[in-house]
């Protein structure tokens, strides 16, 4: 025989039951009096739990009516038929009257009273005056008092007017005392001194402790920051700070390999890039980078960059960089630069550069060949990286603008850039990139030297052309990838690059302008592995059968 179960089962539904009636369905509310601003009162209510005690009840909503300035408002809470009722008296609005600052020995009171929204007559709404204040006590601690603390005093007098008095306590000047971190293996103290902005000794400027983090993070040597924490100095005006640091790799060292398919009457060609990059140099921020790529059989590019962070103690960094560019027999061309980069708020960085090239032509000459010259230019720039993982970014913008004047002789050049990516998450393992690369070079009067222009073509441009294939005066490139990311820094992505471009192209007289479209179009892949990021892309372009595209192989590793 069965046990009986039925006395169980009657025990859980009375259970059940009981649950159900001591929980409320809603919060329902009701005025006493006419009332035109609901919307802050239903958000305040949606934001309540039907279940919440009446007291918790009574105090939000009686918190929402003092923020609109009600000073006199009741609340009066009831549970009614399994709903909680709520009524209202709003009563009259306060109103502001007389504003004033004491105690301060920092600031004038006018100057205080002229720097808030607040003015006399306007509704005593408590939130509005909470924002004011909280906004004016950030003034002291852009001077270094970062713990002075405002004491409110209203008083109500008549016609419904609140005095505010506002007794101010400057608190001590404070000085930093020490930075200290934990998990910083490689990168030195002083290096985070100068990175965060928290030097030791200096007096503590709210406004650089508050950015200190954020500008570690935007270095890249880290993968996780937390902190600063504020900890009692040595003495009474002193705090230490101290921070809880991941290290990221900072090193990598990246390769591609192109192939392309002979062209009718040609050969198959391979080409090659190699860039080793070592940054924060034994912790010390310093960055250098060496690069190496043979655009085609007869032509070698060769550079070096050094970066020098936090020039005479300050925020800027500083770049000098020299490339050469062989081309066989028919021209040498020298670059040597220097570059001032200083971050301008909002994430941007500022930059100044100079620039000075010489082209030296060789035994050979050819339709396409250039002049011997020597060029001075200087140029402004602007970059934003707001990219969440710059190697495989989900969402995020990069922005990026150069624009540089030249003389070469007497005869003036202007050349300008500008780029922006767009990468926005779709679904949880897609994401969509948008990229538009808009370039523009006004020469001097004469024939257009090859050098100067730009080079467009390959992985790093418009897929489905050569390394670097063609030279161009300006134009616009276009880029558009559905990305699949399959963990990790891997991902599949099928991608298409259309581009309308100002190219030079050998005629019989030298070389000649022309406009040209181009698209290019296939697969890619990125897969991530202990060795680095494998990328394997495979671009076809006009003109081209499905299997007669361009391969382009690149590894890249972080150590």
């Amino acid at each position: 025989m069965k046990p009986d179960r039925s006395p169980f089962i009657l025990a859980v539904l009375l259970l059940l039951w009981g649950t159900h009636a001591d929980s409320a369905l809603g919060v329902e509310i009701s005025f006493e009096e006419p009332f035109a601003d609901r919307d802050p009162i239903d958000a305040a209510v949606a934001a309540l739990s039907p279940s919440a005690p009446a007291d918790t009840i009574a105090a939000r909503l009686l918190s929402a009516l003092l923020a609109l300035g009600h000073g006199e408002a009741e609340v009066a809470v009831a549970r009614d038929d399994s709903f909680q009722r709520a009524r209202l008296r709003p009563g009259p609005i306060w109103r502001l009257g007389e504003i004033r600052f004491v105690g301060s020995r920092l600031f004038e009171e006018s100057e205080l009273v002229g720097r808030l929204d607040l003015r006399p007559g306007r509704p005593f709404e408590t939130g509005a005056v909470a924002r004011d204040l909280s906004r004016l006590l950030e003034s002291w601690g852009r001077r270094g008092h970062i713990f002075a603390r405002f004491k409110l005093r209203p008083r109500r007098v008549a016609d419904g007017r609140v005095d505010l008095t506002v007794v101010v306590d400057d608190g001590p000047l404070v000085h930093l005392g020490e930075l200290r971190a934990r998990g910083n293996e490689t990168t030195g103290i002083r290096t985070l001194e100068r990175a965060s902005g928290l030097r030791p000794g200096r007096v503590l400027d709210r406004r650089v402790f508050d950015r200190s983090a954020e500008r570690l993070r935007r270095l890249g040597y880290f993968s996780e920051v937390r902190g600063p924490v504020l900890t009692r100095g040595a003495a009474a005006d002193l705090v230490d700070a101290e921070l809880a640091l991941v290290e990221a790799p900072t090193h990598s060292a990246e390769g591609v390999l192109g192939y392309a398919p002979a062209e009718e009457g040609g050969e198959d060609q391979l080409t090659g890039y190699l860039e080793l990059s070592l940054h924060n140099l034994f912790g010390t921020g310093r960055e250098l980078d060496l690069s190496w790529e043979r655009v085609r059989a007869e032509e070698l590019t060769l550079q070096v960059q050094w970066r020098e962070r936090w020039v005479f103690g300050s925020d800027a960094s500083l770049l000098a960089s020299f490339a050469q560019v062989v081309q066989d027999s028919t021209f040498l061309e020298d670059m040597v630069g220097v570059e001032i980069a200083y971050p301008i708020g909002w994430g941007f960085d500022g930059s100044l550069r100079f620039r000075r090239e010489r082209v030296v032509p060789g035994r050979r000459r050819d339709r396409l060949a250039p002049a011997r010259s020597s060029t001075s230019s200087a140029g402004i720039g602007l970059t934003r990286d707001g990219r969440d993982a710059p190697w495989n970014p989900r969402r995020g913008v990069l922005l990026v603008s150069a624009l540089d004047l030249g003389r070469r002789g007497s005869e003036a050049m202007i050349r300008g850039r500008g780029l922006v990516e767009l990468s926005l998450p779709l679904a949880s393992r897609q994401s969509w990139f948008a990229g538009l690369d808009l370039m523009a070079l006004e020469p001097p009067p004469g024939p257009v030297q090859l050098p100067d222009l730009f080079r467009v073509g390959g992985s790093g441009s418009l897929r489905g052309q050569r390394e670097d294939e063609l030279r161009v005066l300006r134009g616009g490139i276009a880029t558009g990838e559905l990305r699949f990311h399959t963990g990790g820094m891997s991902r599949v992505a099928l991608f298409v690059d259309a581009a309308y471009l100002r190219r030079a192209e050998a005629a019989a007289q030298g070389a000649r302008l022309v406009w040209r479209s181009h698209v290019g179009y296939g697969l890619g892949l990125r897969i991530g592995s202990r060795a680095g990021l494998l990328g394997i892309d495979y671009g076809v372009g006009a003109g081209d059968s499905p299997m007669n595209g361009k391969i382009h192989l690149s590894i890249q590793n972080l150590f």
